[in-house]
């Protein structure tokens, strides 16, 4: 079995109460590291990740599940608030209350280069739905039309 490091990134350092939890739990307290630093590490960190894990309750878009997608990175993400329609089937999704569902779509997503593979495929297609340029476009087509 292959170990993994879990690696969070920005959102500011772990806290006192997240540090104890993962000390007092031992989870994987030697692979859990929190990075931060520029758009190119994170993308580095996307096309080396086994997957992104996003377990949000809630997300105005999800801009780092477009992020992803677009580095062939496959998603593991919450079933929740607006990432069914970002994703479509670009993604394995879990209830973001339930361990064991996270634990049984990251073991798909580490051990079946099938799903994985298609879910790389699936998400650069899905990807290509957003950019910049075409939200620009929108959102002054829409301000014309206020106008």
């Amino acid at each position: 079995m292959k170990n993994y490091d879990l690696i969070c990134f920005g959102g500011g350092l772990f806290s006192n109460e997240e540090k104890n939890f993962i000390q007092e739990n031992k989870i994987l307290e030697n692979n859990i590291k929190h990075l931060s630093g520029s758009d190119e590490l994170l993308i580095e960190l996307y096309q080396k990740a086994v997957a992104l894990i996003y377990p949000s309750l809630y997300e105005g878009f999800g801009l780092p599940l477009v992020d992803a997608m677009h580095q062939g990175c496959p998603l593991v993400i919450s079933d929740t608030s607006c990432f069914p329609e970002i994703c479509g089937e670009a993604a394995l999704y879990f209830n973001p209350l339930s361990v064991d569902e996270l634990i049984n779509k990251m073991d798909k997503i580490t051990f079946d280069n099938k799903i994985k593979n298609d879910l790389i495929a699936k998400g650069k297609k899905r990807a290509n739905f957003f950019s910049w340029n075409k939200c620009a476009n929108e959102t002054l087509e829409v301000y014309k039309k206020t106008v």
